[in-house]
């Protein structure tokens, strides 16, 4: 990450965000700081990941370009309303190669790499439609955000069910488990395997290593979950779980991505093969940008997209091919995709919905499975030492 630490006369000190020694130097020097000492900032995991992935931020930059606000002008505009200090910088490098002569697109892509995933700003590059480009990826942002808050919400309550259980359990372990092993002991009561692998189980809890293994294991699941959300799973991975019963949704929203891409840069009159080029470029799921790939190369040999699509029916739906049948007949098509994309997104909000109603009561009943293989672990060698005393 392009962090770098300078050092001023006296006690003045500080950190910068800067795609290069040149940027920040030239940053320093807008500041009035001159003559400072600076070296690549070394605990980049503690530092935060900088983007500028807000809807509104390309919404703001569109409304000030389309008032005659010059693009230079605009950014440092938006770089006093970044609250952010790190962004702040970025926003002021992209001003800089801005001013140098790079494009808007080129200098995102300098200063912050993530910007790939922006393709219509690409769009806006070629057809010199910068203000309608922006305007699309604002929407889109918009969009992929609301997705993820969907997504969210889906898995919110799932996931605090399952935390809630296994606090439960935790608790039984550490503290309910042991008083029972002491009132076994004393009373030389023959624990059945079931009892004996629970002590087991909680001599390891309260172990140094088991306290490793389960912080271990926290840390685990937070960095998947954080891959997950990211996308930058492994290639085999993204395929495994796409084929999963959730991976529909996955696959939706990145075809709903690639449909509105397409329109838009279909708007902005660029050729259709061209645009589909443009528009895979910021899917993210490399497993589904795999396969989009061969259909743009298969358009782009002179095929029409609805006999290509129909050979890949995972992305393309039958009611899909109807509508971009219809939009190649009558010259409609760029309307057609952005319906589709908010048909898309329709499905994945009742996909997601029905994945709730799924997934919480499995969880329940899981959990509920295995807190009763608990407590008969526990009781079952009370009701034998209770037969015994009775026969005495």
């Amino acid at each position: 990450m392009p962090y770098f630490v300078w050092k001023g006369d006296g006690r003045r000190r500080g950190c910068v965000y800067a795609a290069d020694r040149d940027l920040c130097q030239q940053l320093l020097e807008g500041r009035g700081i001159r003559d400072c000492r600076l070296r690549t900032a070394w605990r980049t995991i503690f530092l935060p990941p900088v983007r500028v992935d807000d809807s509104q931020f390309f919404a703001l930059l569109a409304v000030m370009l389309e008032r005659g606000l010059r693009l230079v002008d605009a950014l440092n505009v938006l770089s006093k309303r970044v609250g952010n200090r790190y962004e702040r910088d970025m926003v002021e490098s992209i001003a800089l190669e801005v001013t140098r002569g790079s494009s808007l697109f080129d200098s995102l892509i300098k200063v912050m790499p993530t910007a790939a995933s922006y393709p219509l700003l690409h769009a806006g590059n070629k057809s010199s439609q910068l203000v309608k480009a922006l305007q699309g990826t604002a929407k889109t942002l918009a969009l992929r955000e609301s997705f993820k808050q969907q997504l969210r919400n889906a898995l919110r309550g799932p996931l605090i069910t399952l935390v809630f259980f296994m606090c439960i359990v935790l608790l039984l372990l550490v503290i309910v488990v042991p008083q029972f092993e002491q009132v076994f002991a004393l009373g030389n009561v023959v624990l059945t395997p079931a009892t004996s692998a629970l002590f087991a189980l909680n001599h390891f809890i309260i172990s140094r290593q088991g306290i490793i293994a389960l912080v271990a294991l926290v840390l685990l699941g937070y960095s998947l979950f954080r891959l997950v959300i990211r996308w930058s799973l492994p290639s085999w991975v993204q395929r495994l779980l796409l084929r999963l019963p959730g991976g529909a949704i996955i696959r939706n929203s990145q075809v709903a991505s690639f449909f509105r891409a397409t329109s838009l840069a279909l708007e902005a009159g660029i050729p259709l093969s061209q645009a589909m080029r443009i528009a895979n470029s910021g899917t993210t799921w490399l497993a589904v940008r795999e396969q989009l790939s061969e259909v743009v190369d298969a358009v782009d040999g002179g095929e029409a997209l609805d006999v290509v699509g129909a050979r890949y029916s995972r992305l393309f739906a039958a009611e899909s091919l109807a509508m971009i049948v219809v939009g190649q007949e009558s010259g409609t098509l760029a309307l057609q995709l952005g319906l589709l994309a908010s048909d898309y997104h329709d499905r994945i909000k009742l996909s997601l919905e029905r994945l709730t109603a799924f997934v919480q009561p499995i969880v329940v009943l899981v959990l509920g499975a295995l807190i009763a293989l608990f407590m008969i672990a526990v009781y079952l060698p009370i009701f034998n030492m209770a037969n015994v005393i009775g026969i005495r």
